[in-house]
């Protein structure tokens, strides 16, 4: 890092948000008038905790990172967005803007994402594959669902998803599907695993596509 800023100087420094830094941030940007309106309602739930000053005039409150905290655009109003897990925002005080220097206060408890209900058909993963006949298809099949409904945390349910698409996809290569199980009926199963667990059903579908097109490193 410390190479790359000195071949590329600059004024402004990128702080990555999320478990790398264990900072979450709610940007305020002000020029939006639902964005002060929101700001100005909810003041009182926001702080104290760190405040930077941002160069268009808004905030950027810094708070202690949580695991459910993704990135977002506007979504909880026009000119409010969130960076958590992934993400990054300038680090103002290197610019010489003001700073509140509170101590960071845990992120608070009214926008800590709510999980996707699970829908109904999740609820039984292994039903396509329960009906099959004993045999070594069948006991991977399990098995790799069984370890998608083992992933808790954030970070360890996708992971585990990707490395169960992967084995789905030298399963198809070697030609071991049949039996009364295809391809796309292990897939599915995955899919119902990893939506049972919480992983929003966008997140399983592009993870699944990943898994099935290259291998784990």
């Amino acid at each position: 890092m410390e190479a790359l800023w000195r071949r590329y100087p600059g004024p402004l420094v990128g702080m990555a948000t999320g478990t790398a830094s264990g900072v979450s941030v709610v940007d305020i940007d002000v020029k939006h008038p639902e964005a002060a309106d929101w700001y100005n309602t909810q003041w009182p739930v926001l702080l104290p905790t760190r405040v930077h000053r941002t160069r268009s005039g808004g905030w950027h409150l810094l708070y202690r990172h949580h695991a459910a905290v993704k990135n977002s655009a506007s979504k909880i109003c026009r000119g409010v967005d969130v960076r958590g897990e992934g993400g990054y925002v300038i680090f103002w005080p290197a610019a010489g803007y003001p700073v509140s220097d509170a101590a960071l206060a845990p992120w608070p408890e009214f926008l800590i994402p709510k999980p996707e209900p699970v829908p109904a058909s999740s609820i039984n993963p292994v039903k396509s594959i329960q009906a099959m006949r004993p045999g070594l298809l069948k006991a991977k099949a399990v098995g790799l669902v069984g370890f998608v409904l083992g992933g808790v945390p954030d970070q360890d349910r996708n992971h585990r998803l990707f490395w169960a698409a992967n084995r789905v996809r030298e399963m198809d290569a070697a030609g071991a599907f049949g039996q009364g199980l295809s391809r796309d009926d292990l897939l599915d199963a995955l899919f119902r695993a990893a939506r049972h667990v919480g992983l929003p059903e966008r997140e399983v579908r592009g993870t699944l596509r990943s898994g099935m097109r290259r291998a784990a490193p």
